[in-house]
């Protein structure tokens, strides 16, 4: 999903948002 191509971007945080896509995919 979208978490994908935020870890291109991010780094140690990628963690967080892959909680926060899956929330929001929900």
């Amino acid at each position: 999903g979208c978490s994908d191509a935020y870890e291109n971007v991010g780094g140690s945080h990628i963690e967080f948002w892959e909680l926060v896509v899956e929330v929001l995919e929900t």
